[in-house]
């Protein structure tokens, strides 16, 4: 009361008593409102006899005795837990209305390694509804400090354990895995690129990268995103380049190096890995998740049209550790007692011809 009319509670003894034999029963109700109106769920519970279909479950069902109705009326109504798998419950939190617009979204992540496995859970959880996940490299353990995946998934593709987990995570989200290199999927899936949105690298493959801009360089109508973390990630990176045709290749070297650079490192800061022919970017796990998200917000604002002309975002985060660890900052100085920023402004060529 006063919520419930003189006969409701003839109507809901009725209803539990002639409906069936079970002393539980859960009923859901949808408050009214607009579409996002909360659903709560009602235990209702008679204290009877337990259900006899016999001592021994294991036999024929014909040869088992008939279930005890219970005669008890409810006695006690409770709330309980409804979990509601729907999308618009699991991205109600987000009122800025960002999520909504995202549901067509199309992103192909090229690489999901430390920065992009970061990066693709980031999307997801954002509310882009459909994911392609790219990479051709088996989760091994010196992973674990710093990737999304964890130990029940070391010598698995990652980018296929990464498609499992975001599917358990957001089972509303279309995700997509090849176990191979982007430019396989440029040559035998070729759709999977045409219907794109945007394109997100962060493979920190030079050759894999040259091939999306060589593309890109051709006109296209995804934008590409391309992001990396300098040596001990105190600084980050992302080119974007828009719909249409666009090419960055002339701001890196022959081998792929970014040359504007905000720090230097000795030979380079990269460590080369023994006998393999491998070697990682060093950093840890909070530098490389505040790179990510610098880089998810970067591709949100895009997939939001915020953003559609070329950018180039850096994060800088703690420049002063830069020297600690042994290197060199060249970028720009913050003010006094700022330790974090992120700048946004145009390609560097295009700063450098404005001069």
């Amino acid at each position: 009361m006063p919520h419930l009319a003189p006969d409701d509670r003839t109507q809901l003894v009725a209803w539990f008593n002639e409906s069936g034999s079970l002393p539980n029963r859960w009923i859901a109700l949808e408050l009214p409102g607009d579409t996002n109106a909360p659903i709560y769920c009602l235990n209702v519970r008679a204290y009877g006899l337990q259900l006899d279909r016999g001592s021994r479950f294991y036999l024929r069902s014909a040869r088992r005795r008939s279930a005890v109705v219970v005669k008890n009326p409810p006695v006690l109504i409770r709330a309980t837990t409804l979990d509601v798998l729907d999308r618009t419950e699991i991205l109600s939190r987000d009122l800025s209305g960002v999520a909504q617009k995202l549901e067509g979204a199309r992103v192909v992540c090229v690489g999901v390694g430390s920065l992009g496995s970061t990066v693709a859970l980031q999307l997801a959880r954002s509310g882009v509804g459909h994911l392609t996940l790219i990479d051709p490299d088996h989760l091994v353990s010196a992973n674990l400090g710093r990737h999304v995946l964890g130990a029940d998934d070391l010598g698995l593709p990652k980018a296929e354990a990464l498609q499992e987990q975001i599917r358990k995570d957001l089972p509303t989200t279309e995700v997509t895995a090849f176990a191979t290199f982007s430019e396989v999927v440029m040559y035998k899936n070729p759709e999977v690129f045409d219907k794109a949105d945007l394109v997100v690298v962060t493979t920190a493959d030079w050759q894999s990268e040259v091939a999306l801009w060589g593309a890109k360089s051709d006109g296209t109508s995804w934008g590409l995103l391309q992001a990396w973390s300098e040596p001990h990630t105190q600084v980050g990176h992302a080119l974007l380049a828009p719909s249409g045709a666009f090419d960055a290749r002339s701001l890196f070297t022959d081998n792929g190096e970014f040359k504007h650079k905000f720090t230097e490192w000795p030979e380079g800061g990269v460590v080369a890995l023994p006998a393999c022919g491998e070697s990682f970017i060093p950093g840890g796990s909070l530098g490389m998740v505040n790179i990510a998200s610098m880089v998810s917000q970067t591709a949100l604002r895009v997939l939001s049209g915020n953003i559609d002309s070329p950018s180039w975002v850096s994060s800088i985060n703690r420049p002063d550790d830069v020297v600690m660890l042994g290197g060199k900052y060249l970028g720009p100085e913050l003010p006094a007692g700022m330790q974090q920023a992120q700048l946004e402004r145009d390609w560097p060529e295009t700063l450098e011809r404005g001069k």
